[in-house]
């Protein structure tokens, strides 16, 4: 049976541990780090820190990425599942990019780190939806519910498909694809 979005915030809340601490998502880790890491990389490499903003960043995500990913993985069978994704985006917007705009405009000193940040916070829109598809799918979820990290990667061609052509099934119907 499913939980509502308010039945999985309440059992995160009471406990942390067993729902989101032990649940550390070590594949959203290792895939967020690289790719925001990339991002930070990418935005900055003709400032002369482009290294030191990925690297920043990607010790940063490796962190935070897999516990959200274990947030995400909790949300990913509550209902109603439009609101549980509003939850997730919302939560680890709110919480994750503060801390990075911190990390990167006051510690690390990254040259561009409004327009790193403004990048980064429009990817992980796209990423903790992309995230929560696969998720509610069975893939990249860890744990006792989780399959083997090859076979989440066999999956992966066809939910990117999925995910790609969600769209434009919701505007034409089913049959559109």
């Amino acid at each position: 049976m499913s939980e509502t979005v308010q039945q999985v915030i309440d059992g995160m809340w009471a406990d942390p541990y067993g729902r989101v601490f032990s649940r550390w998502n070590w594949k959203s880790a290792l895939f967020g780090a690289m790719i925001r890491g990339t991002i930070f990389f990418l935005v900055n490499r003709n400032t002369g820190r482009g290294v030191s903003a990925m690297l920043a960043e990607f010790c940063f995500f490796i962190c935070v990425a897999g516990f959200f990913g274990a947030v995400t993985q909790n949300f990913r069978n509550a209902k109603p599942g439009w609101l549980a994704r509003l939850t997730v985006i919302a939560l680890v917007i709110a919480t994750t990019h503060s801390i990075e705009f911190v990390l990167h405009h006051w510690i690390v000193h990254t040259p561009r780190a409004v327009a790193s940040s403004i990048a980064s916070t429009c990817f992980t829109m796209l990423s903790t939806t992309f995230s929560f598809f696969v998720m509610r799918r069975g893939a990249m979820v860890v744990g006792a519910e989780g399959d083997s990290f090859a076979n989440d990667m066999k999956r992966m061609p066809l939910l990117v498909f999925r995910f790609v052509a969600a769209p434009f099934r919701l505007l034409f119907g089913p049959g559109a694809l």
